[in-house]
């Protein structure tokens, strides 16, 4: 006679239960966890990580000009390009990157660590959403 659990399953069987069980938890959680950042999450993560430090939206400049409605100043695919490659903008003689070099007194903005196409235009898109609200989640440190 076959031996029988408490459960009334085979013990060999309930044996290979935990095993197939630990198997699926990953499979059912690496979408979770491998999943990309919506553009929105991305473009707060990287102005929080890169851009505060010499940036606000809406509570005036700083190091760097205040960004709030940038993209009213001027056209998007000029601003991308500035982003992602500050020092090649300035140095090409343009005269609104001139005109920001020296509003920030000299200090040129460094390239940002890991910056594509791709994240510059979620920054834009996360500055002009929070260009329209009363008050930006990035106004600023009250000192």
């Amino acid at each position: 006679m076959r031996e029988r659990s408490i459960r009334g399953l085979p013990v060999g069987a309930r044996r290979h239960r935990l095993p197939l069980l630990l198997l699926t938890i990953p499979m059912v959680l690496a979408p979770a966890a491998g999943a990309p950042a919506a553009p929105a999450d991305q473009g707060k993560a990287l102005f929080g990580q890169s851009c505060t430090g010499c940036h606000t939206i809406g509570r005036g400049d700083t190091v760097g000009p205040d960004l709030k409605d940038v993209t009213k100043r001027k056209d998007r695919v000029w601003l991308e390009e500035f982003i992602l490659n500050p020092k090649a903008r300035i140095d090409s003689g343009d005269p609104y990157a001139q005109q920001l070099l020296q509003e920030a007194r000299g200090a040129i903005m460094p390239n940002v660590v890991g910056i594509s196409r791709a994240r510059a235009q979620a920054l834009l898109d996360l500055i002009e959403a929070e260009s329209k609200l009363e008050k930006s989640q990035f106004i600023g440190l009250q000192i």
